[in-house]
């Protein structure tokens, strides 16, 4: 008769079943070695992942680890795993800045919505906020959204922090303050005339290889 391990990396309908009974098992060994087994279904690999919740330190490491994955779907799991730590330290918020700058869209929210589980730990609220500042202007509008909500929750100011993107030496950063200014209710704290966001807007259009960048 298999044991649950084997039935396991037999990467077949009964694994996802394994990994359930593994995990109320606590055998936490077995389902990191089965998390960072290349060889296995990547759906495995992340079903493994999600039934690490709660199980320590070593988790924690393995998460991490698969954070830097070459493999997208693993990597974006990984990250969304970081927001259930509980509570996180260095190599975490390090790891979740990081995975911001992703190629990836779906990356890079789901560290944008994992980030925000630690926005009441005083110790990295700064650097948090440094991290998503410039997601202000991701190209996802969804990631732009939700960057517009954390941000003010983490002490920021949306429109002050659009407002300097503004002296961006970089034209596509100017272009998307400017975009993203002229969809929001004037304030009469604004230090910008209208006009002058109009006329980045503008500016933008002409060119094409900004335009499609909007």
């Amino acid at each position: 008769v298999p044991t649950l391990s084997e039935m396991l990396v037999a990467d077949d309908d009964r694994s996802y079943a394994m990994v359930i009974a593994l995990a109320k098992l606590g055998k936490t060994k077995i389902l990191v070695d089965a998390a960072k087994n290349p060889k296995l279904s990547v759906n495995l690999r992340m079903y493994c992942m999600g039934h690490l919740r709660g199980a320590g330190s070593e988790s924690t490491r393995t998460v991490l680890q698969l954070a830097g994955s070459k493999e997208v779907e693993i990597r974006r799991r990984a990250i969304t795993e970081l927001g259930y730590v509980g509570s996180a330290d260095d190599a975490v918020i390090k790891t979740l800045i990081g995975a911001l700058r992703d190629d990836d869209v779906a990356v890079r929210g789901n560290a944008v919505y994992s980030l925000r589980s630690f926005w009441w730990m005083s110790k990295y609220r700064d650097v948090v906020r440094d991290g998503i500042r410039p997601r202000l202007l991701d190209d996802d509008e969804n990631i732009a959204a939700w960057a517009y909500i954390i941000y003010p929750e983490l002490g920021g100011d949306n429109r002050a922090a659009l407002e300097k993107y503004l002296e961006s030496a970089n034209d596509v950063e100017r272009l998307r303050a400017a975009a993203r200014l002229l969809q929001v209710p004037r304030s009469k704290d604004s230090k910008v005339p209208l006009e002058r966001l109009i006329e980045i807007a503008e500016k933008g259009l002409e060119h094409k290889d900004l335009s499609v960048q909007m």
